[in-house]
């Protein structure tokens, strides 16, 4: 093919065609088609753009049509689809500059390039139904400093029709290649033209939006900066972007600076979540154009968390409790001790006898009487330290997890009472007429080992626990005796079976009864009931760290029944 023509007269090609692509969009338009292996189906009714080249397939709702070797390798044509009828052929070929182009006083940065369309009549193509990107390749010095400024594209739609020149605010320059969105076939050529009136030229309004992006080196997140850096990039230069046209929740906005197409800002006093939005039409690019609005920036902020001190709280002695992601838990102080009734209020001390005969109503008060996060052991908490005394292998008779049995502590109602603890660690069989210390196991050892080595008294046995667990239905069994919890699988409406042990940890055996010291349940025949745990002094093979029982109201109270607070930082 030498000549291209529509009704008024010819363009012609010179030299010869470098490369033929095919645009397909439907297999029964009279062209041929690729074998399946090279295309899939085409309907008319979706016509996607197939292209052809070099016996490859490339298919996309956008056709990216591309010359990849030769003298024209970076040329490129974007056509979404619709953007041209069914059965029409693009051509993409070399050719002489239109005379238009030559009688202009510029300097050549790239070949004339001729991309042409011919309908499936064979007629000229000269607008297609949308904006297309036309990519050309610049094989000149010079793009990467101030003369891109100078860059130009021209083209020549046709013989009989004036020429269009595209300044630089309307082209996009990068990789040694200049692009333009037009719906325009014809002759292309980039030139370095300078800012003066092209004689003979319509100059072509760069009518595109700038597009607008906002990031940070912190995303995606979550993050625990206090101070937050974030960069806004828009897609071509543009003026009146000031620090007002950005929205910020969550933190405040500060330290802007930055032009044209790059900004940068940061954000401080963040909170839990922050956002950063820019709405359309704050700034404009040299043709005046306003922005389109960026996609919401967000992230999380996380409160880095201050190393938890457990000494000097109100109301005794404290220690430092590992948190669970499992139970939703993060590091908190539970008391040492039972609480203990010093002047009415709850006290974690050695000495004296645990405070019982108080309700759930009353053990959540005198916890919260103690001040500002203060309150009642939940029962996330209550399992976040049995688990954490469960893997501690100082806690079993065999001296790792699950060989042997746990500890359970004064619970074979020998004394029949309460007793007092000591305030030497090393004396945790003290007052129940056995020998034992922290090396020595003893299943009535009153004392349990954390995993970052702190000791809690009591944990089991001696007196019950309150919670702070209250269910109004949906026990997982309703009967009023001890069951072991390998008697039961279910998990009631409310109250899960993995709400009693940790069934979700990996290191938990279902088989686990009474026998390696974990305790038994008790659920009651009421349907609604409050949670204890631990057990007490009399509850012999029954009692253990996940000892559990919902049998009673938030009123009730008993001679065994204590309870222990804990405090969770603000």
């Amino acid at each position: 093919m030498s000549n291209i023509c529509d009704s008024q007269g010819c363009l012609c090609l010179k030299n010869l065609i470098k490369v033929v692509f095919i645009l397909l969009f439907s297999i029964d338009c009279g062209i041929e088609v690729p074998t399946t292996e090279e295309t899939t189906a085409i309907t008319k009714d979706t016509p996607t753009a197939k292209v052809v080249y070099e016996s490859k397939t490339v298919s996309a709702e956008t056709a990216k049509i591309e010359v990849t070797s030769g003298d024209l390798a970076g040329t490129t044509l974007n056509i979404n689809t619709g953007t041209l009828s069914v059965g029409t052929v693009i051509e993409i070929a070399s050719t002489a500059q239109p005379q238009a182009f030559a009688t202009t006083e510029v300097n050549e940065a790239s070949p004339p390039i001729a991309i042409v369309a011919l309908d499936e009549d064979g007629q000229q193509v000269l607008e297609a139904n949308s904006p297309m990107t036309i990519t050309l390749p610049v094989k000149a010095a010079g793009l990467n400093n101030s003369s891109t400024d100078q860059l130009c594209m021209l083209l020549a739609p046709s013989a009989d029709l004036t020429p269009i020149v595209w300044r630089r605010s309307a082209l996009t320059v990068e990789n040694n290649t200049v692009s333009v969105k037009t719906v325009n076939f014809g002759v292309f050529q980039v030139v370095y033209c300078g800012t003066e009136f092209m004689s003979g030229f319509d100059e072509a309004k760069d009518e595109t939006a700038p597009t607008v992006v906002i990031k940070s080196s912190q995303d995606p997140g979550p993050t625990q900066a206090t101070t937050i850096n974030l960069t806004v990039t828009f897609s071509e230069k543009v003026t009146g972007f000031i620090l007002s046209d950005i929205t910020v929740t969550g933190g405040t906005a500060g330290n802007f600076q930055g032009s044209g197409q790059t900004y940068q800002f940061d954000i401080t006093s963040p909170t839990s979540t922050i956002t950063a939005n820019i709405a359309a039409n704050v700034a404009q690019d040299e043709a005046g154009n306003g922005n389109t609005a960026a996609s919401q920036w967000q992230i999380t902020y996380n409160q880095p968390q201050v190393a938890l001190d457990c000494s000097n709280l109100a109301g005794g002695s404290w220690i430092k409790v590992p948190g669970d992601s499992d139970y939703d838990t993060e590091d908190f102080c539970v008391m040492k001790y039972d609480a203990k009734n010093v002047s009415g209020a709850a006290y974690s001390q050695a000495g004296s006898l645990p405070w019982v005969n108080i309700s759930q109503t009353g053990a959540k008060t005198s916890c919260e009487q103690l001040g500002n996060n203060f309150t009642l052991i939940s029962n996330p908490e209550w399992l976040t330290i049995a688990t954490n005394i469960a893997i501690a292998g100082n806690n079993w008779s065999g001296g790792s997890i699950g060989s042997g049995a746990l500890s359970v502590g004064h619970t074979d109602n020998n004394p029949k009472s309460r007793l007092e603890a000591d305030e030497n660690d090393n004396n945790g069989c003290i007052n129940t007429g056995q020998s034992c210390n922290s090396t020595t196991w003893h299943k009535q050892r009153r004392t349990l080992t954390l995993s970052n080595n702190n000791i809690i008294w009591d944990f089991s046995g001696n007196s019950w626990s309150w919670t702070t667990y209250y269910a109004a239905n949906g026990k997982p069994i309703r009967i009023s005796s001890f069951r072991q919890y390998t008697s039961f699988n279910n998990d009631g409406p409310t109250i899960l079976k993995s709400h009693l042990v940790p069934t979700q940890k990996s290191w938990w055996q279902t088989t686990w009864n009474s026998n390696q010291g974990i305790g038994q349940y008790y659920s009651g025949n009421a349907i609604a009931g409050t949670l204890r745990r631990g057990g007490s002094y009399s509850n012999t093979t029954t009692g253990g760290i996940f000892t559990a029982n919902t049998e009673n109201t938030t009123t009730y109270s008993r001679v065994d029944i204590g309870f222990r607070c804990v405090y969770n930082p603000p």
